[in-house]
């Protein structure tokens, strides 16, 4: 049987420069290994009395075990006197250190117990040809959030993006480059852009901010906000030519975003705009036909859960509550990624509730920026062209002139290049296919879009 060869590694992208703006925020470290966990048949070859242990496959140069002098072949037993019997145990040892700080390790090197003390190498940082990374950090909660300014690297004022991403508790930082977040930004970074990120709390160098899995959608809008707020202390960004781009979640709170700097524009993919209720019995009706799903059967289905949808969004009953029922539970388990306390498709279950409050109606009604609403007509997760033109109508109704509906075609939510919604959902979990076939209409219409409103004279 092969083993499975697990790698701990951060992308370095192209050179360029990086400035560290904040002070109180260090970087999380890099252990820079290849490794696998011990069985039977590597503690046999070893001559290891036990199959515990992590095996080094390999060292990756420059970072904190090549610092340590490391070797392929050691099997490290604890890190600062945590034992190490599985991978989970290892990214646990290693996921609060920081950069300087003391970690030690306990090896066994050739039957030979060795104690090795060093320190903390950081991850690498992002960086792109002909542009400068700024790290910087805003105060929120008990911490820090990280957030990443990318801009062109000549003086001068330019017109700047804040971007929201979707609802997935993953880092903004280093993304690498086939990440579909990063072509889109790079490609507008390149277009002239400054690009303004911000992790979520407990993502990436953040720290005392809580964590990403645990917090509600209120305390992420805050988080956002927070970062909002910060945009006025960069003397290189263009104060009458910002736009906000939200994808997906992202859109939402977008929209609900308090503007200490007036946006020019607001752009929107792939998101909504109705209750959560009625997109998540929508999701129910359609996305498993997109996938191939009997008619019929799936009816049936959708009948089943279209109880569960009400308790849970409306009545807004916790997961152990609607557990008590069999049905619900199955669906909880099976559909939800339920763990058995508070998280449901890996965020708290509060988080999804709190998605039926903001009033997205309200919201467009009261943003005085322009408002561009893109849909991918292959998008099969925001699957409603409707509730695009819907964003775009409302606008246009309290302030006409200023919403802009876009269809851009052969596009799917995550900015890949597919026929329909079919095509889709057929390559959704296909990595290597979505890689390959990154549509960059996305990126040249924002550009348009924003290039016609920085020339206008309103």
């Amino acid at each position: 049987m092969k083993h499975i060869i697990h790698i701990v590694l951060s992308i370095v992208l192209l050179s360029i420069c990086n400035n560290i703006f904040g002070q109180n925020l260090k970087r999380k470290g890099m252990l820079g290994i290849r490794y696998e966990a011990i069985n039977d048949s590597i503690a046999k070859t070893l001559g290891l009395s036990k199959t515990t242990g992590i095996l080094i496959k390999d060292i990756i140069e420059g970072y904190t075990a090549s610092k340590a002098k490391l070797h392929k072949g050691d099997v490290i037993t604890a890190i600062n006197e945590n034992e190490i019997n599985s991978s989970g145990d290892l990214l646990s040892a290693i996921a609060g250190q920081r950069e300087g700080y003391e970690i030690v390790f306990e090896v066994i090197r050739k039957e030979k117990y060795l104690k090795i003390i060093t320190k903390v190498v950081p991850k690498p940082y992002e960086s792109y040809k002909n542009a400068e990374v700024i790290y910087d950090e805003i105060p929120f909660s008990k911490g820090y959030l990280r957030c990443i300014i990318d801009k062109p690297a000549d003086k001068g004022k330019y017109p700047a993006i804040f971007f929201i991403q979707g609802y997935t508790c993953s880092s903004i930082d280093n993304m690498g480059e086939t990440h579909a977040y990063d072509r889109v930004l790079r490609g507008l970074l390149a277009k002239g852009y400054v690009i303004f990120k911000t992790e979520k709390p407990g993502m990436g160098d953040c720290q005392g901010t809580g964590e990403c899995d645990e917090i509600d959608f209120f305390t992420e809008l805050s988080a956002f906000q927070a970062a909002y707020d910060q945009l006025d202390k960069y003397e290189f960004i263009d104060r009458d030519n910002i736009f906000i781009f939200g994808h997906s979640i992202g859109g939402v709170i977008a929209s609900l975003l308090k503007q200490s700097l007036k946006a020019k524009g607001i752009a929107v993919y792939g998101t909504v705009v109705n209750s959560w209720f009625e997109y998540f019995v929508e999701t129910n009706r359609l996305q498993n036909i997109f996938m191939g799903a009997d008619y019929m059967e799936n009816d049936l289905q959708f009948h089943k859960k279209l109880p569960f949808l009400y308790e849970f969004m409306v009545l807004k009953k916790s997961p152990k509550e609607l557990a008590k029922d069999s049905v619900n539970k199955e669906i909880l388990e099976k559909e939800w990624q339920w763990d058995g306390g508070n998280k449901i498709m890996s965020r708290n279950y509060l988080y999804w509730q709190q998605l039926q409050e903001p009033g997205q109606i309200e919201a467009w009604k009261n943003t005085g920026s322009f408002v561009l609403s893109i849909w991918g007509a292959a998008d099969f997760v925001a699957f409603s062209p409707d509730e695009h033109k819907t964003i775009a109508d409302v606008v246009n109704y309290y302030h006409p002139g200023k919403g802009k509906y876009m269809e851009i075609p052969e596009i799917d939510h995550s900015f890949t290049k597919v026929a329909d919604r079919f095509e889709a959902a057929k390559y959704w979990f296909d990595n290597e296919y979505r890689i390959n076939n990154f549509n960059p209409a996305i990126i040249e219409e924002l550009d348009k879009w924003m290039k016609e409103l920085m020339n206008s004279k309103e």
